[in-house]
């Protein structure tokens, strides 16, 4: 559903990036879902969401301050599959990308998505290769094919995009 980004003040608002292709659905949230990975997530209650300043902030149950605020940072919110919304045509979920390999047009393996960041426009894809992490936005010139059953992604890996290792000087 989304990805705590940060914290507001001192009563414990979570900073909330919405991957829900309509975010007002924060709003009517009674519960969710909070942890690095789904499997560790634990069920809160929502207390209140607000949309202020064009960001989305979060009051959860039993996070009461500034300090428990920060521990939730960097986790995801997940719901019930019952409660999610299918993305719109040629979209995913972050839960559906995150994990996936990611190889070159010729078959080569790049890498794995280890994070997506919103960044406006378009979102960037974080691959972690073993030279490091690029980041690629996540557009149809260079995300050329998505398989979330095989989670793979294929990338045009155009000199400079992404240090995988392979590039000779």
């Amino acid at each position: 559903m989304g990805k705590v980004v940060g914290v507001f003040g001192i009563s414990g608002y979570l900073k909330i990036q919405p991957y829900s292709p309509d975010p007002e659905r924060l709003k009517k949230l009674r519960q969710v879902s909070i942890g690095k990975t789904a499997g560790a997530a634990v069920v809160v209650a929502v207390e209140e969401v607000v949309f202020k300043n064009r960001l989305w902030m979060m009051k959860l149950a039993g996070v009461d301050d500034r300090d428990a605020a920060l521990r939730c940072n960097g986790s995801y919110l997940f719901v019930d599959e019952a409660d999610v919304l299918p993305p719109p045509e040629g979209s995913y979920f972050s839960h559906e990308i995150i994990g996936c390999t990611a190889e070159s047009e010729d078959g080569r393996t790049l890498g794995v998505v280890e994070d997506i960041f919103g960044v406006g426009a378009y979102d960037l894809w974080s691959i972690r290769t073993k030279n490091g992490t690029s980041l690629v936005p996540a557009v149809k010139e260079f995300i050329l094919r998505v398989d979330v059953k095989r989670k793979c992604v294929v990338v045009r890996a155009i000199e400079g995009l992404i240090d995988d290792g392979t590039r000779t000087p």
